[in-house]
């Protein structure tokens, strides 16, 4: 459970927030709390004076705009200019929020997970988990790439520093700014890391891009993932086209693009000398699109 910390003090009159954190309690991940803990904790301010004590304590801090959050603010609230200006002198919040009404209790969840570093699960389907990577899953996404035939057509990993220092750049722009990316696929059973989806944001749109182990292909799990992706990207990030590059000797991945309804628009000319794959040259990249 996850300590949410107020100062009640702070929302006294507020019905609207204390509703909110009625419904917040009730989805069973998040606990109210009074009082300031040790360790790790979400808490939720509209006093931008508190953000240094969140801050020194380590929390993952939610601040209201939108006057405390009572029910005689103005719809679309901003703070006057000696608000702004206790904002700037203080600890940056985490996030900031207009109003309470905004705070779903699985936003509040990813919120304390990206302050500490947790990633974020994204979705599940009948045999797997899809989860946002972490440092703790390099070894097994060495093993994933070293797997027969993976690297034929999508790039290599890096050496080691360089992949840490590129998952580290990941997280903090990529995953943060846009809140997908490409993620770890899991067997549901087992736990074992056995491929790689996501979406990546790229100069044609919003690409879909998908790897399977090796040894746990033609079973139907690049399909099972990335029909669960497409629906996600247009039900939860409210995407409304997808876009996947090919290469046009490899049958398998344009076999998926296929039963997944994608639709052939054209062959790109891409610069070969750049590319790290296996089977680059006498490629030709074929791009296709999906309307969500």
């Amino acid at each position: 459970m996850i300590p949410l910390i107020y100062d009640e003090a702070e929302f006294d009159g507020c019905t609207a927030f204390f509703d909110q954190l009625r419904k917040i309690e009730s989805e069973g991940k998040i606990v109210p709390a009074t009082e300031m803990t040790s360790g790790r904790a979400l808490c939720i301010t509209g006093n931008p004076d508190r953000l240094d004590m969140y801050h020194e304590a380590g929390y993952a801090v939610v601040l209201l705009e939108n006057m405390n959050g009572r029910e005689n603010a103005e719809s679309g609230f901003e703070p006057s200019e000696t608000e702004a200006l206790k904002m700037k002198m203080h600890a940056k919040p985490d996030v900031v929020l207009l109003d309470i009404g905004g705070a779903d209790p699985e936003w509040l969840v990813h919120v304390y997970e990206r302050k500490y570093g947790i990633p974020w699960e994204i979705l599940r389907t009948e045999r797997t988990i899809v989860r946002e990577e972490c440092y703790g899953d390099l070894d097994a996404l060495y093993e994933l790439y070293a797997g027969e035939g993976i690297t034929d057509y999508v790039e290599p990993l890096y050496e080691r520093e360089e992949e840490e220092k590129y998952l580290n750049t990941y997280i903090e722009y990529i995953y943060r700014f846009y809140e997908y990316g490409m993620w770890c696929v899991f067997d549901r059973k087992t736990g074992e890391l056995i491929g790689r989806i996501g979406i990546d944001p790229h100069e044609y749109g919003e690409e879909l891009g998908y790897i399977v182990a090796s040894h746990r292909q033609n079973e139907g799990i690049a399909t099972e993932v990335c029909r669960a992706v497409v629906d996600y990207a247009r039900d939860e990030l409210g995407l409304t086209k997808l876009v996947i590059r090919t290469d046009k000797r490899n049958a398998p991945s344009i076999h998926i693009a296929e039963k997944l309804g994608f639709k052939k628009i054209r062959e790109l000319e891409e610069d070969r000398d750049t590319l790290r794959i296996g089977k680059a040259e006498g490629a030709v990249t074929t791009l296709w699109e999906l309307e969500l």
